[in-house]
């Protein structure tokens, strides 16, 4: 299941919030063809509505970094730390080798943040759990 989501309702309310959203730009529907436009990643759009982004369900994501704990020792060690909060992230920190895995409530992405501080996207959330076994 993707998080992008096809906006169908009416026009935005540009009034509270008149610096976020472009009436005739942002809250355009159909596009030149008269067909309905994929608007993007649903969290996007919460976040330019200041709404709260909610975080994927934490038994998922534990199953996930139980499974590359198991599948990838020697990159996450010691296994089975706490899972923690920081928005956006829901992560863990792995102390023997000084990285991070963890997932962004933002695009729903997993990322891994090496032993230097690189931060990288290592792909879709919802493809990662297919291949763990944790959907």
């Amino acid at each position: 299941m993707g998080m992008n989501w096809l906006l169908m309702a009416e026009p935005l309310d540009t009034r509270n919030h008149p610096n976020r959203f472009t009436p005739g730009k942002s809250d355009r529907l159909l596009g030149s063809d008269g067909k309905l436009q994929d608007k993007g990643n649903l969290s996007n759009w919460l976040t330019q509505a200041d709404c709260p982004v909610i975080p994927p369900p934490t038994e998922k994501i534990a199953c996930l970094l139980n499974w590359a704990e198991a599948t990838f020792p020697s990159l996450l060690s010691p296994p089975g730390g706490p899972i923690q909060y920081f928005s956006p992230y829901t992560y863990r920190y792995y102390q023997a080798t000084n990285a991070y895995v963890g997932v962004s409530a933002k695009d729903y992405h997993v990322y891994y943040l090496d032993p230097n501080g690189v931060m990288n996207d290592v792909g879709d959330l919802p493809r990662w759990l297919v291949k763990a076994g944790c959907q």
